[in-house]
């Protein structure tokens, strides 16, 4: 079957709505514009609009696709892989500042013994989806942790001297999994 179809995508509607979101919701900290799967199939041209307008972090689904945007859209803005990474391909992620998704307590184990510096990762509570994410209260509780909250209930934890991590929940959703976040360091930022 042929179909002849288009997609017209109206530049102008994208910048006005990251603008008012961002105006919206001006103390946060990061505006994450998701484009994985090439811009869901608009193309990476649509991460370029997104920074133009104000968004200062890009999540995508794989490394390629993260190599892809630092090399042809924008060298120094953050990007989160939103897949767990192949270990054997962290070391590309250290040096092309590509934050790695931890989705579970053991492949945080087994990232930390690479002893790799300055790797920024992002810890994966699953919301209720069942697909990715650490669901366990032990589990979370079992992370070796420091979190500093900062003012937009965006949490920063320091796993190691050499693992930063910045977990996109707010204070309240931690406590509504039932977490004793009471046995980690707190230090506002």
């Amino acid at each position: 079957m042929y179909r002849n179809t288009y997609v017209e995508i109206n530049v102008d509607n994208i910048k006005h709505n990251v603008i008012n979101i961002i105006k919206k919701y001006n103390d946060y900290k990061y505006y994450i514009g998701v484009v994985k799967g090439n811009g869901y199939g608009h193309g990476l041209k649509v991460s370029k609009w997104m920074i133009e307008s104000g968004i200062n972090y890009l999540a995508v689904a794989t490394i390629d696709e993260a190599l892809e945007i630092r090399n042809d859209v924008s060298k120094d803005i953050p990007i989160l892989i939103l897949q767990p990474v192949d270990l054997e391909n962290i070391d590309i992620c250290s040096k092309n500042n590509l934050t790695v998704t931890i989705s579970n307590y053991n492949y945080y184990k087994r990232l930390v013994k690479l002893n790799i510096s300055k790797l920024k990762v992002h810890i994966k509570v699953d919301t209720g989806m069942n697909r990715l994410g650490i669901n366990d209260k032990h589990e979370l509780n079992s992370f070796d942790v420091f979190i500093f909250l900062s003012k937009a209930n965006f949490l920063l934890i320091i796993l190691s001297l050499s693992l930063v991590i910045v977990i996109t929940l707010s204070n309240c959703f931690i406590n509504s999994l039932g977490v004793n976040i009471s046995t980690f360091k707190y230090v506002s930022i």
